[in-house]
């Protein structure tokens, strides 16, 4: 499937990241550090049912946002770094950090630009970060990981499909002028306006042309569970497109999957 491109718009994209990050600092400010440790070790982190746990490494979080991995790792005994384009991202994180006893390993930074040395790192990740990356950048980007990643380093990327029929409505082009579903994704903020997704073939191509192995390949298939849940609060309902997806999960292509969760290595 070919991707009829628009430029992206990093500015915008930062300025909506920004903001998404200034609503999250209340919860921040407002919270016992008890209460979030607590939160943050409930967190099932989708790696580990492919690489198991993670101990005693140095880690990047590319685009680390407001996720917390990077606290996740420092939690559990890793050297963690998180960087992000988003100023007030990297504040949040600073500060959530400091709040914890922490250390505060962050910094304002794109991918294709990694402040570290060589063979730094023993893993890198990314979670739906490549499709927020301009594609002309992308090639960089992977080759700057490559550069801070020691040499059998693993890079774990977690990403979106652009196959995936509810993210191909909202993000192609053909539909761009009419699309109410779309004005409605970025209206709750399901979807920054900028970003664009590639296929599952294309993020592997993607990953394998700047020098990366893939080791392991795994696709999330909440095919009806995503829209639904988004749209529905309706316990059966929700359960019924449970039960829908485990179906479809034998019978339709793993290039129509919602999301693609890739473990390479250098």
């Amino acid at each position: 499937m070919r991707i009829k491109t628009i430029s992206q718009d990093r500015k915008k994209e930062i300025e909506f990241w920004d903001e998404k990050s200034k609503e999250q600092r209340n919860w921040i400010l407002k919270t016992s550090k008890e209460e979030i440790i607590k939160k943050i070790l409930l967190k099932k982190p989708w790696w580990e049912k492919l690489i198991g746990k993670v101990k005693g490494k140095k880690i990047l979080d590319i685009g680390c946002g407001n996720t917390y991995f990077a606290t996740y790792w420092q939690l559990t005994g890793n050297d963690s770094y998180g960087s992000d384009f988003s100023p007030e991202t990297i504040k949040n994180n600073k500060l959530l950090h400091k709040k914890l006893g922490l250390k505060q390993n962050f910094y304002v930074a794109s991918s294709e630009k990694i402040n570290s040395k060589d063979d730094f790192f023993d893993g890198v990740h990314m979670r739906w970060v490549v499709h927020h990356i301009p594609l002309e950048l992308q090639d960089a980007s992977i080759q700057e990981i490559k550069r801070v990643l020691k040499k059998g380093g693993k890079l774990i990327v977690f990403e979106t499909n652009y196959a995936y029929p509810f993210r191909w409505v909202v993000q192609t082009p053909i539909l761009r002028k009419i699309n109410f579903l779309r004005k409605y994704a970025i209206k709750k903020e399901w979807l920054d306006p900028e970003e664009k997704a590639l296929t599952n073939k294309g993020y592997l191509n993607l990953i394998e042309r700047n020098g990366f192995g893939i080791e392991k390949v795994e696709y999330d298939f909440t095919f009806f569970q995503y829209p639904v849940n988004l749209l529905i609060r309706n316990q059966i309902i929700r359960n019924f497109a449970k039960h829908i997806d485990n179906f479809l999960r034998t019978k339709i292509s793993n290039k129509f999957s919602k999301d693609i969760m890739i473990i390479a290595k250098k």
